[in-house]
C-alpha cells in the first residue's frame, strides 16, 4: 500500500510539474528539490484519501500600464486562459486521484492595491465557465473581523484600510530586515527584481518623469515601493501559513530555493505568464500565444477581437495571397526567451549548493518562463568547462545555437561561429549596410547575414589558395580603405589559420617596423584598387614582406556559389588564440603589438552576465543594447574602438552595422546626412566629434532619436559633450586596449561625465595626493570572465594602469579621468580651453617647467586669447601640488608647419612631439636666458628711426626680416613665438614699456610698420602719463584707416533685393522674445543695455538700420514692384539711432513667473517695444521678411545679443563669426553663375513651379513645357486659386489664435506610436516630420468636420489639402554661401493629399509623415538653382500667390521653428538671469489671422516639449479639442485673440 500511495503522490507532482514556472534550467537538483518537498504534502492527502487541498496567491489586479501591456482594467481571454489552464490541472489530478485537486485561489490585491470589481469578474468568469476545481478567497478571509455576511463594494472598500492595517498589526515580523533578506535569501531577491521591474514598467505611465521627477529619483522610488511590497507581502503569506497551514503551497514567483511550487498560469511559448500583465492571441493554427498588448498591436496580421463589448483578446487574419504568416522568424515577441542561470542573476544571494538554474530576459523577471519548460522535456545546460589558464566557478547564461541545438555560454562563444549561425538561422537578417554618397544624399547597400558570410568564406578561400594554412597562426598586415574588407579580412584570417593584423597609418615608420619584427610579421595584404599609402610604401622598402593584393570588395561580396570553409575550433581550443592583433598607441615611445585572443573577446560577450553593479541600481553599459539595434562607428578600423563596434559588438549582440563611405573622414556633415538618411540607434564617436555635435545644434537635434553615443578614446569637453548629453545619452566609456572596456557601468545620466566600475572588475583607486587616485586592477581567480586585461598578461596579478582619477564629491563610487601618472596633470586642465588644441610640459633637467601649446587655430593670437589661456594656466598651478609650476614666460606656441604627433584616437604621442620639437625647446631655453640680448640702444626720434630699430631686434631670431619690406607679414616670413618673446623681451628693456608691451602687440600688429606704429603710441601714452611732452608726432597707419572708413561707406551702400528675396513678401516678421530679469535690477538698466546693444548693431550690420522702398522707376531694368534697401550714409548714421522704445507694463500684465505659469500666451506687442512687467522683458521686434528669412533674423539677434554683452564687460563678445558678406544680396547671383548653375528656362522641369510662390507667367500656362518633361520628373505644380492682391483683404471674421502643448512625455509617446505603425515600412520619419505631420492632419480634419459636418458641404474624391512649408535652401545652394548669410533662401516644399483621405479614420500620422519625408527629398541643389533661375525670369511679382491666402479653403502653411537655436542668443547675465538667453521666442501671427491659414511650431521647449500655435474659428476649435487623436498627444494651453 505504501508503494502504492508513494507512486500515485509521484503522479500527480509529475502532473503538476508539467505546468511549473522554470524561469530558471530545470536541472536534476531541483527535481529532487521538488519531490522532497513537496512528496510528503501530498502524500498526506493521499494516506488520508482525501482531496488535496492547494492554495495560489495571485490575480491581484490589472496592470496599471494600459499603454503597452494591457487591454483594460477587467479580467479578459487573459485571465479565462489561465483558469482553464488550473482548472484542467486539477482535472488531470482527479484522473489519477478521484479525490482530486481544489486550488484556492486567494487574491492579494488588497495587500498591494484596492481592488474589487477584477475579483468579482474573475468568479463570475469562473462560474460562466464551469471551473468546477477553483475557490477565490479574499484577505479577508484571512483576518479575524466581523463582516457583512453579503460583501458589497461599498463595504469592501470602506474597510480595506482596516484589512491592510490589521495583516501588518498581526503578521507584520518587527525583526524583519529587508535589505538583509533581499541580500541573502534568493527567493526574495527574485520576488524583489520582479516587483521592481514591473513597477518601473507601470508607474511611469501614472508617475511620468519630467522636471521634477528625474529618472533617478523614479528608480530610487520604485525601489522603495518594491521594498514595502516584500514587507507587506511577507505578511500576507503568514497570514496565508496560518490560515491554510496544510495546503499545497502554489506561487506565480520562481522559487530557487524550493520553498513553494512555482506555477506558470499560461501554457504559451513566449515569456509572459501573468495574466494581469500581458494580452493573448490566437494563431491561425489555434495556438494561443501571450506577449504585451502594444506588441500585438504594432502587428498588422493582428486584429481585436470583443466579448461583451470589451476588449478580449488578438486573433491572426485570413492569410492573403503569399503573405507570411505569424511564426518565430516574422515576428519578435515569439522568440523563446534565452536560457540564463541564476547565480549570474542573483549574484551573492545564491545559496552554495550546487545550483544550476538561468534566468530569462530581465525585463520579465517576474513573469516570464521559457517556453521549453512547459514541455517537460528541456535538457539542461551543459556544465562549461574552463580553459586551462582560466578557472571560472560560477554558472553561465547559454544562448542557444540553433544550427546544432547546442548550448554555448554567453562568454564562451567564438565569433565566426556565431555569424555561421546566423546566417544558417535567419540569412535574410541585414547585418551591414554600406553607405556611399549620390549627390548630396546617401545611399546604403544592404549585406545579408546570408551575403556576409559567404563573403567571409570566399576571402577566407582567397586566402588560403594563396599562401596555405601555417602550422601555427601567423599574424597578416593590412591597412586599406575604410570598408567592409576589414571585417571580412579578419573573419577569413581567424578560419584560414591567420591573425590580422591592423597597422595605424599614423605610425612613423620606425614604429610600423617595431610591431612587425616583434609579431614576426612576414605576410601584407594591400587593397588591390588603391594605391598604398606612403608608411605602407616605406615599410616595405625596410622589411621584405610576401604581399597580396585583396580584391575589391564588389567581388568578394559576389560569392553565392562559394563553398563554406568551416571553422570547428571549440572554445577551450581556441580561448588564448589571437582573434586579431591591434598595438599600443606609441604615446609614451614606440607602439607594442597586442593579440586580441578569443579569450579576451569573451569578456565583451560576458558582460550581460554582469548583475546591476554599485549597490544594485547602476546597469552595465550593454543593458540597452537590443538585437537588431542599429550602430554607426567614427573609429578607425586601426583603433580598437573600430574593431569593437565594427567587428565585435555586431556579432555578440546581433546588431545592424553601418559603414560611412569610404574615403570619406567621419566628419559632423557626415553624421548629419547620417541622422537624416537612416536610424542611428547607436553612435560609437571619437571624442573631437562628439565635442563638435555639442556645438553644432542645428545637426544635434537630429540625433534626439537615438539611443545614445558612446564616447571612448580619450577625454570629452564636459561643455561641449555636455549639451550632446542633454539631447542624447552620452555613455562616456574607459577602456584599454589591453583589456577592451572593463566593467563600465551607466551612471545617472545627470553623472554622464563620470566613470562607474564594475566591482567585479577588481578595480582599485589608491590614493597618491589629496584628491588624487591612481588606478589598479588586481586579479580575481573567481571573476575571469570580466577581466580581460589578464588574458593579455596572464602572469600578472596586478597591473597599474597609471592613469589618475578625481573622486566624485558626494558620490564615492563615481570617477573622473584626471590625467597620467606619468604626466604632469596640468596638460588636461589646460586642454579644456576652448582654443587650445592640445599642449605639452617640457622640461625634464631643467630649473623651469615650460609648457607648449597646440592652438586650434594657429594664426589667431589675439591679446583676449593669449590672457585667457593664461587664466587657464593659472587654474592648472592651483590645482597641482607644485604652485606656480608655469610661468607666463615659459609658455610657447607650436609653429603651424608642426602639428603634434598624434595617435587614431586623437591623442598627442609624447616621445615623438617633443622629439620634433627638441631643437625648438633649446632655443627656447637660450631665448629665457636672464643675460640674453645684453643692451640695445633704441633710437625713438622718428618713425623711421623706430622701424630700423625694430628690424634690428627681429632679425636677432629672424634673420630674413634684413631685407623685408615693412609691410611683410612677419609670421609668414617664419616668425615663431620664440621670436616673439625674445623681441619683446629686447623691446622691454630698451624702450623702458615694461609689461606695457607684450607678444599680443606682435600677435595683432605682424609688420614692421605696424608694430612700430603701436611702439611710438605705446611710448606717447606713456610720456603724456607723466606729464611730458612728446616731441615727435606719432606715427599714424593712414592707410589702415583710409581702408576702414571705405570698409563702412561701402556697408551703407543702397541696394536692391535679389530673386530669392521676393519668395517672401514685403511684410515684417514679428517675434516676441521673453527674458526673465535679475533682482535687484532696474528696468532702466536693461533698456539701456538694449538700447546701446541695438545701436553698436547697426554699427555692425548697418543694413538693419536702413528701410525697405520701391525702386526707381528711372532704374535700369525697372520692373513695378522692385524694391530696394536704402541706408543712411555714414554722415547721418546716428538718424538711425534709439530706435527701441521703453514701456513700463508691470501694473497692466501680469509678473513674469505668472506668464511662464500660463505658458507665454501668444500675446500682440507694438514692433521694437521693450516691454517690461515684474521680473522680465518682453521685446517684441520686427524684421522685414522680404530682406531676411528666420536664419537671418536669427544672426540679426544674435548680433545684438552679443553687442549687449560686450557692453556688460565680455570682451570676447566681438562677433567673430559674423562674416562681413552676410547681408551682401548679389551673393547668391554671383554663385549662382559662377558654380554653372544657370541654365535655359525650356530645361527646366515645369514641376519646380510648384516650389515657388508664384504663379507662372500666363503664356506658360496656357503654354506649358509638359511635353518635356522626362520620366521620374517633378509632380505638376498643385492646383489653387491665383489671388490678384497682396495683401489680401482682411476678413470680416478673423481667426483666434491658440496654443496647444505637446508635452515631452508625449512627443515619445507620437514619436513611438508612429515608428510602430507599419505604415512606416521600416523608414523612420524625423521627428520634425511627425510633429508637422500630426498638425496638418489635426487642424484640416477640424476644418473638414466643420464643413461637412455644420456648415454640410460636400467634397469631390479628388479635392486636395495643400500643406506649404518653408524651407532654407542654404544647404543645398553653395558651400560658398556664408554661414551667416541673412537674405531669404526659402522655397516652398508642398505637399498634397485628398481631403477625404488625410482626414480618413485609416490614414495615419506614419503615413503622412512619410508623404512629408518623400516631399522633402525631392529638394537638391538642382532644383534649388532651377528655381533661383525661374525666380530671375519673372517679368514681375504681381502673380504672387500661396495655398494658405484667405481662410476659406482647406490648405496650411506650417512655419516650423521646432529647432530654431535660441540657445545661442545670450544678452549676458550682467541685468538677465538665465544668461539673457530667452525663455521662449513668439512670432506674432496674429498679424494674419484675417488674411491667411498660418500654423507654427515653436522652437522646442527646453524639457523638450514642442507648442503649437493657429488660428482657428470658435467651432473649428470645439473640433479640435474633441479630437481624440489630437488630444491623446495635445493640450490646449491658452487662446489669444
Amino acid at each position: 500500500m505504501f508503494h502504492k500511495e508513494a507512486g500515485i503522490s509521484h503522479l500527480i507532482l509529475d502532473i503538476i510539474l508539467e505546468h511549473a514556472l522554470n524561469k530558471f534550467d530545470p536541472a536534476p537538483d531541483r527535481l529532487q528539490g521538488a519531490a522532497k518537498n513537496f512528496l510528503p504534502i501530498i502524500e498526506r492527502f493521499v494516506a488520508a484519501g482525501t482531496r488535496i487541498e492547494a492554495c495560489l496567491p495571485a490575480f491581484p489586479f490589472k496592470s496599471a500600464n494600459k499603454v503597452y501591456k494591457v487591454l483594460g482594467s477587467l479580467p479578459d481571454k487573459a485571465e479565462e486562459l489561465a483558469l482553464d489552464r488550473l482548472n484542467t490541472m486539477c482535472a488531470r489530478v482527479r484522473e489519477v486521484y478521484p479525490p482530486g485537486l481544489q486550488v484556492a485561489i486567494i487574491s492579494d490585491g488588497i495587500t498591494y492595491n484596492d481592488t474589487w470589481a477584477y475579483g468579482e469578474a474573475l468568479r463570475q468568469m469562473a462560474a460562466q465557465k464551469q471551473f468546477m476545481y477553483i475557490v477565490f478567497s479574499r484577505i479577508k478571509d484571512l483576518l479575524d473581523i466581523p463582516l457583512p455576511e453579503q460583501m458589497s463594494e461599498i463595504v469592501y472598500v470602506a474597510n480595506c484600510t482596516t484589512f491592510r492595517r490589521l495583516l501588518l498589526n498581526k503578521y507584520e515580523r518587527a525583526d524583519l530586515d529587508i535589505d538583509h533578506e533581499i541580500a541573502s535569501n534568493p527567493d526574495t531577491k527574485l520576488t524583489y527584481l520582479g516587483y521592481r521591474r514591473f513597477l518601473e514598467s507601470d508607474l511611469k505611465y501614472i508617475f511620468p518623469r519630467g522636471a521634477h521627477r528625474s529618472a533617478h529619483s523614479y528608480k530610487r522610488d520604485c525601489k522603495y515601493l518594491a521594498k514595502q511590497m516584500l514587507i507587506r507581502g511577507d505578511a500576507f503569506a503568514q497570514a496565508i501559513k496560518t490560515s491554510y497551514p496544510n495546503h499545497l503551497r502554489l506561487s506565480i514567483h520562481e522559487s530557487v530555493a524550493g520553498t513553494k511550487l512555482s506555477i506558470s498560469l499560461l501554457n504559451t511559448k513566449t515569456g509572459f505568464t501573468t495574466p494581469w500583465h500581458c494580452s493573448v492571441a490566437q494563431l491561425a493554427n489555434g495556438e494561443w500565444i501571450s506577449a504585451p498588448m502594444g506588441e500585438f498591436r504594432k502587428d498588422d496580421r493582428l486584429e481585436l477581437v470583443y466579448a461583451d463589448g470589451r476588449p478580449s483578446h488578438f486573433r491572426e487574419k485570413p492569410r492573403e495571397g503569399d503573405a507570411f504568416g505569424i511564426s518565430e522568424s516574422t515576428a519578435s515577441y515569439l522568440q523563446r526567451p534565452k536560457r540564463l542561470r541564476a547565480s549570474e542573476y542573483l549574484g551573492a544571494t545564491l545559496p552554495s549548493v550546487p545550483v544550476s538554474p538561468g534566468m530569462s530576459s530581465p525585463s520579465a523577471a517576474s513573469t516570464s518562463s521559457s517556453g521549453a519548460s512547459m514541455q517537460g522535456s528541456a535538457a539542461t545546460t551543459p556544465e562549461t568547462h574552463s580553459p586551462p589558464t582560466f578557472t571560472w566557478s560560477g554558472l553561465e547564461i547559454v544562448a542557444e545555437d540553433n544550427s546544432n541545438n547546442a548550448s554555448v555560454p554567453y562568454g564562451r562563444r567564438l565569433i565566426p561561429q556565431i555569424m555561421d549561425s546566423l546566417a544558417a538561422t535567419e540569412p535574410e537578417r541585414i547585418v551591414f549596410s554600406l553607405a556611399t554618397f549620390s549627390g548630396d544624399s546617401l545611399e546604403f547597400r544592404p549585406i545579408s547575414a546570408r551575403t556576409f558570410a559567404n563573403a567571409i568564406d570566399k576571402t577566407a578561400w582567397w586566402l588560403h589558395n594563396q599562401v596555405g594554412r601555417p602550422d601555427s597562426i601567423q599574424p597578416v598586415g593590412y591597412i586599406g580603405p575604410h570598408d567592409l574588407r576589414h571585417v571580412l579580412l579578419t573573419y577569413a584570417c581567424v578560419k584560414a589559420g591567420y591573425a590580422a593584423l591592423f597597422l595605424s597609418p599614423k605610425n612613423s615608420t620606425e614604429g610600423a617596423l617595431a610591431v612587425l619584427e616583434a609579431t614576426k610579421c612576414d605576410l601584407w595584404i594591400n587593397a588591390c584598387d588603391v594605391s598604398p599609402v606612403p608608411l605602407v610604401k616605406e615599410v616595405l622598402q625596410k622589411r621584405p614582406m610576401n604581399v597580396l593584393q585583396l580584391p575589391q570588395l564588389d567581388e568578394l561580396l559576389d560569392a553565392v556559389s562559394t563553398d563554406p570553409f568551416p571553422y570547428t575550433k571549440k572554445f577551450d581550443e581556441a580561448i588564448n588564440d589571437p582573434f586579431c592583433f591591434l598595438h599600443t598607441s606609441g604615446t609614451t615611445g614606440v607602439p607594442k603589438p597586442i593579440p586580441w585572443s578569443h579569450g579576451l573577446i569573451g569578456t565583451m560577450d560576458a558582460v550581460r552576465l554582469l548583475p546591476p553593479g554599485a549597490d544594485g541600481d547602476l546597469p552595465p553599459w550593454t543593458t540597452d543594447w537590443k538585437t537588431g539595434d542599429t550602430i554607426y562607428s567614427s573609429f578607425p578600423m586601426s583603433h580598437g574602438a573600430g574593431i569593437i563596434m565594427n567587428i565585435l559588438m555586431p556579432a555578440l549582440f546581433n546588431l545592424h552595422c553601418v559603414f560611412g563611405p569610404a574615403g570619406v573622414l567621419p566628419n559632423i556633415n557626415l553624421v548629419d546626412a547620417l541622422a537624416v538618411s537612416t536610424r542611428i540607434d547607436i553612435w560609437s564617436m571619437v571624442p573631437s566629434l562628439v565635442d563638435e555635435l555639442g556645438e553644432t545644434p542645428a545637426v544635434l537635434s537630429k540625433l534626439k532619436s537615438s539611443k545614445f553615443i558612446c564616447a571612448s578614446g580619450g577625454p570629452v569637453s564636459p561643455v561641449s559633450a555636455g549639451k550632446v548629453n542633454e539631447v542624447i545619452r552620452v555613455l562616456n566609456l574607459t577602456g584599454t586596449t589591453e583589456g577592451l572596456f572593463m566593467g563600465n557601468l551607466i551612471p545617472p545620466r545627470e553623472d554622464w561625465f563620470w566613470f562607474c566600475f564594475h566591482p567585479y572588475s577588481g578595480f582599485e583607486f589608491k590614493q597618491v595626493e589629496p584628491d588624487t587616485y591612481e588606478h589598479w586592477v588586481h586579479r580575481n581567480e573567481h571573476w575571469p570572465l570580466f577581466q580581460g586585461i589578464f588574458h593579455t598578461f596572464p602572469e600578472k596579478q596586478s597591473i597599474n594602469f597609471k592613469d589618475l582619477y578625481v573622486r566624485h564629491p558626494t558620490k564615492p563610487n563615481l570617477w573622473a579621468f584626471k590625467g597620467r601618472s606619468d604626466d604632469l596633470v596640468t596638460e588636461a586642465f589646460i586642454t579644456t580651453h576652448p582654443a587650445i588644441k592640445g599642449c605639452l610640459v617640457f622640461g625634464t633637467g631643467k630649473p623651469q617647467a615650460g609648457l607648449l601649446i597646440e592652438l586650434k587655430d594657429p594664426l589667431q593670437k589675439t591679446d583676449e586669447l593669449l590672457d585667457s589661456i593664461w587664466e587657464t594656466v593659472q587654474q592648472a598651478n592651483s590645482m597641482s601640488r607644485h604652485k606656480n609650476q608655469l610661468l607666463r614666460d615659459f609658455v610657447a606656441f607650436a609653429t603651424p608647419d608642426k602639428p603634434f604627433c598624434r595617435t587614431d584616437k586623437g591623442t598627442v604621442k609624447r616621445s615623438a612631439t617633443l622629439k620634433l620639437y627638441a631643437d625648438y625647446i633649446e632655443r627656447f631655453y637660450r631665448s629665457r636666458n636672464d643675460d640674453l640680448g645684453g643692451t640695445f640702444d633704441f633710437d625713438m626720434s622718428s618713425a623711421h628711426s623706430i622701424e630700423d630699430n625694430v628690424r634690428k631686434i627681429l632679425a636677432a631670431s629672424l634673420p630674413d626680416v634684413q631685407e623685408a619690406s615693412a609691410d611683410t607679414d612677419l609670421f609668414a616670413l617664419g616668425l615663431d613665438s620664440l621670436g616673439v618673446f625674445a623681441a619683446i623681451k629686447t623691446i622691454r628693456a630698451a624702450t623702458g614699456l615694461g609689461d606695457q608691451i607684450g607678444p599680443r602687440h606682435i600677435y595683432a600688429n605682424p609688420t614692421i610698420a605696424r608694430l612700430s606704429a603701436i611702439i611710438a603710441l605705446l611710448a606717447a601714452a606713456a610720456e603724456s602719463a607723466s606729464d611730458t611732452t612728446l616731441c615727435e608726432r606719432p606715427v599714424d597707419d593712414v592707410g589702415a584707416q583710409i581702408a576702414r572708413m571705405i570698409a563702412q561707406h561701402k556697408a551703407r551702400q543702397s541696394f536692391s533685393l535679389n530673386a530669392f528675396d521676393y519668395v517672401n513678401p514685403n511684410h515684417g516678421m514679428g517675434l516676441v522674445l521673453y527674458f526673465p530679469i535679475r533682482d535687484g535690477v532696474s528696468y532702466e538698466q536693461v533698456f539701456a543695455n538694449l538700447q546701446a546693444g541695438l545701436n553698436r548693431t547697426f554699427d555692425l550690420i548697418p543694413a538693419l538700420s536702413g528701410k525697405m522702398t520701391d525702386c526707381s522707376e528711372q532704374g535700369i531694368g525697372y520692373t513695378k514692384g522692385d524694391l530696394c534697401v536704402t541706408i543712411p550714409p555714414l554722415a547721418k548714421a546716428d538718424s538711425a539711432r534709439n530706435r527701441l522704445v521703453y514701456k513700463d507694463l508691470s501694473a497692466v500684465l501680469p509678473s513674469f513667473d505668472d506668464l511662464r505659469k500660463g505658458g507665454f500666451a501668444p500675446s500682440a506687442f507694438s514692433d521694437t517695444l521693450a516691454n517690461f512687467v515684474s521680473g522680465g522683458c518682453i521685446l517684441a521686434v520686427d524684421l522685414n521678411h522680404c530682406c531676411l528669412d528666420g536664419l537671418g533674423a536669427m544672426v540679426a539677434l544674435k548680433a545684438w545679443a552679443e553687442n549687449c554683452r560686450y557692453l556688460q564687460g565680455d570682451q570676447s563678445a566681438t562677433c567673430g563669426w559674423y562674416d562681413p558678406e552676410s547681408f551682401n544680396h548679389s551673393l547668391p547671383e554671383i554663385l549662382h553663375r559662377q558654380e554653372g548653375w544657370a541654365r535655359p528656362l525650356h530645361e527646366i522641369d515645369p514641376g519646380t513651379w510648384g516650389f515657388l510662390p508664384f504663379f507662372p507667367p500666363e503664356d506658360e500656362e496656357t503654354n506649358p513645357r509638359c511635353e518635356k518633361a522626362t520620366e521620374g520628373s517633378l509632380p505638376a505644380r498643385p492646383i489653387f486659386p491665383l489671388h490678384p492682391v497682396w495683401p489680401l483683404p482682411r476678413a470680416e471674421r478673423c481667426l483666434k489664435t491658440t496654443m496647444f502643448l505637446v508635452t515631452p512625455e508625449k512627443l515619445e509617446l507620437l514619436q513611438q506610436d508612429v515608428i510602430a505603425d507599419p505604415a512606416t515600412n521600416g523608414i523612420t520619419p524625423s521627428i520634425s516630420d511627425i510633429v508637422q505631420a500630426f498638425f496638418w492632419r489635426a487642424a484640416i480634419k477640424a476644418r473638414y468636420r466643420v464643413a461637412t459636418e455644420i456648415r454640410k458641404q460636400k467634397f469631390s474624391p479628388d479635392a486636395v489639402s495643400i500643406l506649404e512649408l518653408p524651407t532654407d535652401t542654404r544647404p543645398h545652394f553653395s558651400s560658398r554661401l556664408p554661414p551667416t548669410y541673412m537674405g531669404s533662401m526659402l522655397i516652398l516644399n508642398r505637399t498634397s493629399m485628398p481631403i477625404e483621405t488625410l482626414c480618413s479614420a485609416e490614414t495615419s500620422i506614419a503615413k503622412v509623415a512619410l508623404l512629408l519625408r518623400q516631399s522633402a527629398a525631392r529638394i537638391t541643389p538642382s532644383l534649388v538653382h532651377d528655381a533661383f533661375t525661374l525666380l530671375q525670369s519673372l517679368p514681375g511679382h504681381r502673380r504672387f500667390s500661396t495655398a494658405n491666402m484667405g481662410l476659406e479653403h482647406m490648405h496650411a502653411m506650417i512655419s516650423n521653428m521646432l529647432l530654431f537655436p535660441t540657445s545661442e542668443i545670450g544678452f549676458g547675465d550682467a541685468f538677465f538671469a538665465n544668461g539673457g538667453v530667452p525663455e521662449t521666442m513668439r512670432p506674432q501671427l496674429e498679424r494674419g489671422n484675417g488674411r491667411f491659414r498660418f500654423l507654427a511650431v515653436f522652437p522646442l521647449r527646453k524639457d523638450g516639449g514642442v507648442e503649437l500655435v493657429l488660428g482657428t474659428h470658435r467651432e473649428e476649435l470645439e473640433m479640435l479639442v474633441t479630437d481624440e487623436e489630437f488630444t491623446r498627444y495635445a493640450r490646449m494651453v491658452d487662446t489669444c485673440c
